[in-house]
This record gives C-alpha cells, structure tokens and sequence, in this order.
C-alpha cells in the first residue's frame, strides 16, 4: 500500500488514541474543576466535566466502529477481480481495458495501431491474445524495442492473393506489420490465439537479433528428440528440416518458425492442440525447448 495511503489500523490505533486522550483530558479537566470551584457555580462545573469523560469515550467507541466499516468497504472495492479464466484453467488474462475502448487499449496498452476494417469481435480476440503475452515482464520487456506494430485485416502477402480458406496471418518483421485474416472461420482456442502469438514470435525476433541468433533450434530439436519435433517438408520448395511438432505451415524457414511456434506453444500448450501435432505436455515432451523459452523470452515465468 501507498505511504501516504493509511489503512484501516493506521484509522484504528487513531481512534483509539483518540478515545484516551479524551477520557485522561475529561477527568483532568473534573480534577481542575474540583480544585477551583468554591461554590455552588463551580461544584456544578465539577459535576458536569465529571460527566464528559464517560460521554467522551463512548462517542470514541463508535467513531472507531465507524472507520473499521468505512475502511473495510474501501479496501474490498479497491480490489481488483479476474474472472476470466479459459478451458484447463489457463489465466487468460487482462480482458478488458480502463476506457472500455479495446482499439485505443491495444495503442495504448501494447502500441499496436489496428485496422479500423476489424470487427470489435476480432478487435477483443486480438486484445484477449496479446494480454496472454502482456503478463510477462520479459516478453513486453522484449516487445518495447520496436516501435509500433501495423495491423491489418488482410490477406498475408505469403499467399499471393490465394485465400486459403481459413484464418492465417503473417508478421513482417522488417516493416513491423502484422496481418490477420478469415479470423471469422476460428475460434479462439481453436486458431486464433494461436495464429496471433505465433506471429508475434516472429516481431520479437525482428525486434531482438541478439536473441534471435542465439536461439540454436538444430541443438534443441537434437536434445528433445521426435517426441517434440517432425522433421518434414512444410511445403514443395521448402528444405526438409526440424519442426516443433505443433507447427503446419507454410513458412520455409525452419529457425524463423520454430522460434515464433514456441512462443506459441509455451503459452498455448493447454489449449493448442491441432490434430496428429500436438504437444499437450510441451514442458515434458520438449523440456530443453521449454526451458529455453522460459529463460529466454518469459523470464522463467510459468502460467
């Protein structure tokens, strides 16, 4: 709490002190009383102050009572709540801003400037993605190094002007953009948080090289075997290589994917889990990856 905010005890041991010092100022000021009075006047004085010090104290009594209620009901409304929790209770984070405004929140809150051509559907799926990554200290830590994000609702350059049908993005990290589409064709859990922390594995890449270039993924995929990655072909003119399990393309460069996945993956795990590729236990199944991560971007925080 705030040094210069009391609590109800600092409001407490007041009042008490309070109530003290007036009973010790009532009978002194009978005892003064008694001494001066000579007469009917001052006996009537005495027996008045007599009375004062009692009253004093009672009337201590409630104003103590008084602040305990005041105070108590201060401090259960300052508190914040959560109550957003997704599927394996996995935190989802922060969901809502101040202002109530989620486009103004994701500039203010993440410095993303989004395309006015999203919905405001999309608009709180982006917010709810981002939060999720927004509570370690480390990743936004990582994130502030650039400057701010592009987001649009458009087909990602990647697949020249072939939609493919269902929600898909792509991160260019050269220009700090990022583009999203068909996020109507998913869900949540079912694609888009996904598809939204994966690409921002791909901005932090771009905004942090030294990290980047020490993130060795031949070394890792080494250690953690098949039980974490496929070694395949994402597409025809793709070199074959080493993925983490979860990821289905399209991208050809192997480094630059697997580290975006495992952003993904180290927040997603839980709830992430597309057919014949998942890592539903990814601290286990990809321990050296994991931890990897969690040093390396998360800071070693664990959700």
């Amino acid at each position: 709490m705030d040094n210069d905010r009391k609590s109800s005890a600092d409001y407490l041991n007041g009042a008490i002190n309070f109530g003290q010092n007036a009973y010790k100022a009532g009978k002194m000021f009978a005892k003064g009383a008694r001494i001066v009075a000579a007469g009917e006047e001052a006996a009537t004085l005495a027996a008045t102050s007599e009375i004062w010090g009692p009253i004093l104290i009672v009337l201590s009594i409630i104003i103590i009572f008084t602040l305990l209620i005041l105070m108590g009901g201060q401090a259960k409304s300052a508190t914040p709540t959560q109550t957003s929790i997704s599927p394996n209770n996995q935190p989802l984070g922060q969901t809502t801003c101040a202002s109530g405004d989620l486009r103004s929140c994701l500039l203010n809150d993440f410095n993303i400037n989004a395309s006015s051509q999203f919905t405001e559907d999309e608009i709180q799926q982006i917010y709810n993605a981002f939060s999720l990554v927004f509570q370690y200290p480390k990743y936004q830590e990582i994130w502030k190094k650039g400057g701010q994000l592009k987001l649009l609702r458009a087909l990602p350059p990647i697949w020249n002007g072939k939609d493919p049908g269902t929600c898909t993005g792509e991160a260019v990290d050269a220009s700090e953009t990022m583009y999203l589409w068909n996020m109507n064709k998913c869900g949540f859990y079912t694609g888009n948080a996904y598809l939204i922390i994966h690409e921002t594995g791909h901005i932090l890449s771009g905004r942090d090289n030294d990290l980047f270039n020490s993130f060795n993924y031949s070394d890792l995929a080494g250690k953690d075997g098949s039980a974490c990655y496929k070694y395949y072909q994402a597409q025809a003119n793709c070199q074959t290589d080493s993925y983490l399990k979860t990821y289905i393309g399209p991208g050809c460069l192997v480094k630059d994917e697997d580290f975006a996945e495992g952003v993904a993956d180290y927040i997603l795990y839980k709830t992430w889990t597309p057919a014949g590729n998942s890592l539903t236990d990814f601290p286990n199944q990809c321990k050296n990856t994991y931890d990897w991560f969690a040093n390396h971007v998360f800071g070693g925080g664990k959700l």
